[in-house]
C-alpha cells in the first residue's frame, strides 16, 4: 500500500493514512443524498468522525444526546 522513507510511509495511489492502512475512498461516509457524514462531520479511513451532539454512522441527529447548538 505504500513505501517506507526515513520512518515516514508514502502512500500508493488510492492509500491513506500514517501507514497506509487507508483506502483513500468516502462512500462509507455518504448519506442517501450522498452528502460526506451529514454535514456533520469528517471522514476519516472512509468512516466518519461526528461532531458533538450526533451519532455514528453518518452523524445523524441524537434523540437525547445534548444538543450542539447548546454550546452556543
Amino acid at each position: 500500500r505504500g513505501l517506507c522513507f526515513c520512518g515516514k510511509c508514502r502512500c500508493h495511489p488510492g492509500f491513506e493514512g500514517s501507514a497506509c492502512q487507508c483506502e483513500r475512498t468516502t462512500e462509507g461516509c455518504l448519506n442517501p443524498r450522498r452528502v460526506e457524514c451529514s454535514g456533520r462531520g469528517r471522514c476519516r479511513c472512509n468512516v466518519c468522525e461526528c461532531h458533538s451532539g450526533y451519532q455514528l454512522p453518518l452523524c445523524q441527529e441524537c434523540p437525547g444526546c445534548p444538543s450542539p447548538c447548546g454550546k452556543y
